[in-house]
């Protein structure tokens, strides 16, 4: 993993994951080393080999989730997502060549040859995530 920082004033941090490598996984450990609290994703590309993700499976007030898992090769196309208090929440979307896979990111996504995410600190407008009745994490003042 190579980890690049920006410096001063708000920071960009560029992480590179290399093949073999875990998605998340990575991108938790470069916010841990980077100190980072609050931050925004700028952007998130690459390929991997394997993709799990969760989305919901109802319409209720309180979710029902499936964790599907894609193996592949696929195209990262985008992370999306904020880090709050050092947790990300992140969304992803992938393709192969018979389709498009998109939902909330999960641990044990492969790096098949790269993946490459830029992260910008939000300093100065700190974050706050609260539990709703249903079990929501929701952002909160």
């Amino acid at each position: 993993m190579l980890t690049l920082t920006n410096q001063p004033g708000t920071r960009i941090v560029t992480i590179s994951l290399r093949r073999g490598e875990m998605l998340l996984e990575g991108i938790e450990k470069a916010i841990k080393e980077a100190g980072i609290r609050d931050a925004v994703v700028l952007s998130c590309i690459g390929t991997l080999s394997s993709m799990t993700w969760h989305r919901v499976s109802t319409l209720e007030a309180k979710p029902r989730e499936e964790y599907p898992t894609v193996t592949g090769p696929l195209e990262l196309c985008a992370v999306q997502g904020l880090v709050v208090e050092g947790i990300p929440h992140f969304h992803i979307v992938c393709s192969d060549k018979d389709g498009t896979y998109a939902g909330h990111l999960e641990p044990g996504c492969e790096v098949l040859y790269l993946a490459e995410i830029v992260l910008m600190e939000l300093a100065g407008t700190p974050l706050h995530r609260v539990t709703d009745d249903n079990g929501l994490r929701q952002l909160a003042q």
